[in-house]
């Protein structure tokens, strides 16, 4: 096995559990999942953070973050009965009118 394979590998294990040590579950999500299936397991694993490896596909890697830009911002918009500056705020967006422009570049609003 190559060493940055290996290095990946114990990288990804060490990352496992010190999230289980903070007392994070962990919800595995293969990239080459559909769509429809990434956006079931975040939905229904209450996610609050992702973690991405840095050896897949840019193609893939990018089909993923359009995917994320739906779910997140309806999770957010949901927990807050729709108010778009508390939304923003607990998704780390600097403001309102970010989501607001991530809602339409998404075609969510």
């Amino acid at each position: 096995m190559p060493s940055a394979l290996r290095n990946w590998e114990f990288k990804k294990v060490t990352a496992f559990y010190a999230l289980e040590k903070l007392g994070a579950i962990v919800a595995w999500v293969n990239p080459m999942y559909r769509e429809t299936e990434t956006k079931f397991i975040l939905n229904n694993s209450e996610a609050r953070g992702i973690l991405f490896s840095g050896n897949g596909k840019i193609a893939t890697i990018s089909k993923m973050f359009q995917t994320l830009g739906t779910v997140f911002p309806e999770k957010g918009l949901s927990e807050t009965r729709g108010n778009k500056t508390e939304s923003a705020r607990i998704l780390g967006l600097p403001s309102y009118q970010t989501l607001t422009n991530w809602l339409k570049k998404y075609g969510l609003e």
